[in-house]
């Protein structure tokens, strides 16, 4: 599974194998928002999901007030290459993976 907070200026990945994670980080892509930065954000996840034979895809998903065009057109295309590659996509909340997770809020 790889878990990903999707961003337009970076994106978080996480890669989990049998419940290890096995891989994680930040990739940033800061030049200015352009389908050719879309491109190359898409092509980025789908090294990882080619690399580690991800048959899975968890995706943060953002309130409606902290969105943006070039974040809606990337969790699009997110989607759209689970649908290609046959994967399952699983958007969630944070607080749907505190749940989850059975984590308690610290604040």
């Amino acid at each position: 599974m790889i878990g990903i907070n999707p961003g337009t200026r970076s994106l978080g990945i996480a890669v989990m194998k049998e419940n290890i994670l096995v891989d994680w980080g930040v990739k940033d892509f800061k030049e200015e928002w352009s389908d050719k930065k879309g491109s190359k954000i898409i092509s980025t996840l789908e090294t990882y999901i080619k690399r580690y034979n991800i048959t899975a895809i968890a995706i943060k998903r953002f309130h409606s007030s902290r969105t943006s065009d070039g974040l809606e057109h990337i969790n699009r295309e997110i989607y759209q290459l689970a649908k290609r590659l046959n994967i399952k996509y699983y958007p969630f909340s944070i607080e749907e993976l505190k749940r989850f997770c059975g984590t308690k809020d610290r604040s």
